[in-house]
């Protein structure tokens, strides 16, 4: 049987020289997932970018693994949370145009980020965090739920929750494979458009 990885962080980063050591750790190892892939980002490439020895990434981390799993945490939840935020800021426009606002800001993402986010998507399983993801999306779910029930009268739908459901999970999933296959990438602009009239028409079928 394989041997589990310790995922957990070593050392806690309160202190600003810390926090300088791990946001320096933390975004040489992103330039580097993003340029080489997980096999080719080793403890020492990631030490040597980030101007630090190897010995300080271990007082932090116990393996590349652990780092990874915390990049991929922080990308799912603050990615949330700026979605959260453009919800909340959008929430008086009529919901044709929010959800038209919601998929540009996903797909402009996915268009910018497409190579790391390919990378970490390909490690949400092996690493664990899928947890994350699903609680991340949760929260967005509930978000747009609640809007939906406020502005039922705009909807043609009955339900507020699975609209909702359907919604989020459905055009992150459809980025979410765009990233892992690629083929997409040179049309985000189409892809983006044909989503924005999708969801449109289901919201008001």
């Amino acid at each position: 049987m394989r041997r589990k990885k310790n995922l957990a962080i070593r050392k806690s980063s309160q202190q600003q020289r810390s926090q300088f050591t791990v946001d320096a750790i933390v975004e040489a190892t992103t330039k580097l997932l993003e340029k080489s892939g997980v096999e080719k980002t080793t403890t020492n490439r990631i030490s040597d970018l980030a101007g630090v020895s190897v010995g300080s990434f271990y007082q932090y981390f116990p393996n590349k693994e652990a780092l990874i799993a915390r990049i991929i945490e922080k990308e799912i939840n603050t990615q949330a949370d700026k979605l959260e935020k453009l919800i909340l800021t959008h929430k008086d426009e009529n919901i044709s145009q929010l959800t038209k606002i919601l998929i540009e800001y996903i797909a402009d993402q996915f268009y910018r980020r497409h190579r790391i986010a390919a990378v970490l998507i390909g490690q949400l399983n092996q690493l664990e965090r899928v947890p994350v993801q699903v609680k991340a999306r949760g929260r967005l779910v509930k978000l747009l739920a609640d809007l939906f029930r406020e502005r039922r009268p705009e909807l043609a739908l009955d339900d507020p929750d699975i609209a909702a459901y359907i919604v989020v999970h459905g055009v992150m999933g459809v980025f979410y494979m765009a990233s892992v296959d690629g083929s997409l990438k040179n049309n985000h602009q189409k892809l983006k458009s044909y989503l924005q009239l999708l969801v449109s028409k289901f919201l008001k079928a």
